[in-house]
């Protein structure tokens, strides 16, 4: 009989990604309250997770995440107050990122070994944190209620003297910093987040005895509004809840309903299309409430659904 090789175990890649928010949302993107309400597991914040469980305080040495509102507010209102133009009301005024550690929670909860090696993370996230970003660093929490357990840290704002004494976010966000809005912005987002990761895999992944990029090819998500049709266009046809059997046989034709070019980035709805997942009339709200629908509507968070998406998820 032919002799079988053991198949090795995929290589483990930790993740850390950033993100800015507002007040006011600005193109349809959450806001602070939403991203803090997702921290601390507001039940309108988290449709996505079937079972809440309350958040991990590991590092917040001003308080719990929400306490984060009332100090922004009050620099934003000391700068109204000394400056002769007021601040945007959908300025970018927090930064706030999740590092991902690469082992689902059911097992990491059934395994001492791992559940150790994740305090050693978390401790190793913090103290990168602590070095990357020094006293801006307002809380961090870990969630062990998701698919793959995950740490949430937020940045405070700062004062920029040049600017006038505005509020800044720059230095927190090292894509931000480095694009100056001359030539080669793109460029130097890139590289900047590169170099971002790279800083974060040489203190935790590497200590965590982990690899910076996976042996598998990475999968690229096409740009968002391609997604969103991508995505909304999976999910009407393969939504065989009900068991018809048009439904069931929209679900194994899937793929020749998709046509061999995705809409770009530049191609407009149609007048009767909703805008970016979200349905007409709604275009004044908070940001959350549209997060809060495409996260409702989200078939990737669901075990059961994974292994028929035609999408890997990105870690």
């Amino acid at each position: 009989m032919p002799t079988t090789t053991a198949r090795k175990p995929p290589q483990k890649v930790g993740f850390i990604r950033l993100e800015s928010y507002g007040f006011k949302s600005s193109k349809g993107r959450r806001t602070i309250s939403g991203v803090i309400n997702e921290m601390t597991r507001r039940p309108s914040a988290i449709p996505h997770v079937s079972e809440p469980l309350a958040e991990i305080p590991l590092f917040c040495p001003f308080g719990p995440p929400s306490g984060a509102i009332p100090l922004i507010r009050q620099k934003v209102a000391e700068f109204d107050s000394q400056s002769p133009k007021r601040m945007r009301k959908d300025a970018q005024l927090l930064v706030a990122g999740v590092a991902s550690y690469p082992t689902e929670t059911k097992d990491m909860l059934e395994n001492p070994q791992e559940w150790r090696a994740f305090g050693e993370f978390c401790e190793y996230t913090i103290t990168f944190l602590r070095e990357e970003f020094g006293e801006r660093v307002h809380s961090v929490v870990a969630h062990i209620d998701e698919r793959f357990p995950h740490v949430h840290f937020m940045l405070l704002p700062y004062n920029v003297p040049e600017s006038g004494g505005k509020l800044g976010i720059g230095a927190n966000h090292p894509g931000k910093h480095a694009d100056d809005r001359g030539p080669n912005r793109r460029e130097k987002y890139k590289a900047a987040m590169k170099a971002f990761l790279d800083r974060f895999y040489e203190k935790v992944g590497k200590l965590m005895g982990w690899a910076r990029i996976g042996a598998e090819p990475r999968q690229r998500n096409p740009n968002r509004k391609q997604y969103l049709w991508f995505r909304n266009l999976w999910e009407s046809l393969t939504n065989t809840s009900d068991g018809s059997e048009e439904a069931l046989e929209n679900a194994a034709l899937v793929e020749a309903s998709v046509p061999e070019s995705l809409p770009t980035s530049r191609s407009k709805p149609a007048a009767d299309e909703p805008f970016e997942g979200t349905e007409p009339g709604r275009m004044k709200h908070d940001g959350n409430a549209d997060e809060m629908r495409m996260k409702s509507l989200e078939i990737f968070h669901d075990p059961s659904k994974q292994q028929d998406s035609p999408m890997k998820l990105r870690f």
